[in-house]
């Protein structure tokens, strides 16, 4: 079996990132090729022990967005999997050895997800990580996190890889992993989640209070466009997770309160503020660009050119 592990990097501590490229070099047993898509201008100066690593490929490509970077590089045909890790986060030391194990056993799958852990506590990023679930059933489907999944090369290149315009450094700043899922889903791609495969990940909202409020209004705004495209395309499902990502920040904003931690409730209020946002401003964004730039009716293969 042939394993590519795939990073990208965009203005992040060369410390973390060198910490990254380590966990996916040193795994055992070993990644047939690490590609480290390096955005930045001027390019990172990583370690000589890592940059000289024999597995290791270094592609300098300057663009903005994470879709772009992760659309970027050649896809290796000769690999089985391509798995991809944040450049914050970095492989258990056991990954490999348990994803192997994994689809040894389940050689039908097309897309495998992993859960992601802080590195401070070890606890589990999100709750619905801790819980899991059938990532074939709709509302599991955002268990799939672009900083810890794998897919096959050729399922890959057949869902068009990721939509550019969703992601960070892109027109709508976040939600590019459940916009893949739910082409993934859509498609009926055999995936699952295996919580065993586990990624560490720096804490969330580890910036200043009014950057960790902005990130939550802009993650909130990509969210909230996403599920206005799909329910726009006609979709169904959707429309579950629009009720869901307007009703549960208010939840959590009474849940903080109690808990005595306004600063998160104010977070909670940011990103819901964010979706409310991205759902309404996705329609006329989508309108502006029909009278702009001729979008064919007749020929939706042109529009999904445009990320549409």
């Amino acid at each position: 079996m042939k394993i590519a592990i795939v990073s990208n990097s965009y203005g992040r501590d060369k410390n973390l990132v060198e910490r990254s490229l380590r966990s996916s070099l040193n795994q055992t047993p070993g990644a047939d090729q690490v590609i480290f898509i390096d955005q930045n201008t001027p390019p990172l100066e990583i370690d000589p022990l890592i940059s000289s690593h024999a597995r290791l490929t270094h592609f300098k490509i300057p663009v903005s967005g994470v879709s772009k970077a992760r659309n970027s590089f050649p896809v290796p045909m000769e690999a089985d999997w391509l798995l991809f890790c944040d450049d914050d986060g970095y492989l258990m030391p056991n990954y490999l050895e348990k994803f192997i194990s994994i689809t040894q056993k389940h050689p039908d799958l097309q897309i495998i997800a992993g859960s992601i852990v802080r590195d401070d506590n070890g606890d589990f990023y999100s709750p619905r990580h801790r819980i899991g679930g059938d990532l074939m059933k709709f509302q599991n489907t955002k268990l799939l996190m672009g900083s810890n999944f794998a897919i096959r090369p050729s399922t890959f290149l057949k869902l068009g890889k990721f939509s550019e315009n969703f992601g960070v450094g892109s027109y709508w700043g976040s939600s590019e992993e459940t916009d893949f899922a739910w082409k993934a889903f859509f498609n009926h791609i055999p995936m699952a989640y295996f919580p065993e495969l586990k990624v560490l990940h720096i804490k969330p909202y580890a910036g200043t209070f009014f950057h960790s409020c902005n990130k939550a209004y802009r993650y909130g705004v990509g969210k909230g466009a996403m599920v206005s495209k799909w329910i726009m395309k006609g979709k169904i499902w959707p429309l579950l997770e629009l009720f869901e990502m307007l009703c549960l920040p208010f939840a959590q904003i009474l849940y903080n309160l109690v808990r005595l931690n306004p600063r998160t409730s104010i977070f909670n209020l940011c990103t819901f503020t964010g979706r409310v946002a991205g759902v309404l401003r996705y329609p006329f964004h989508l309108l502006g660009l029909k009278s702009s730039e001729g979008l064919d009716s007749k020929n939706p293969h042109k529009n999904k050119e445009k990320g549409l």
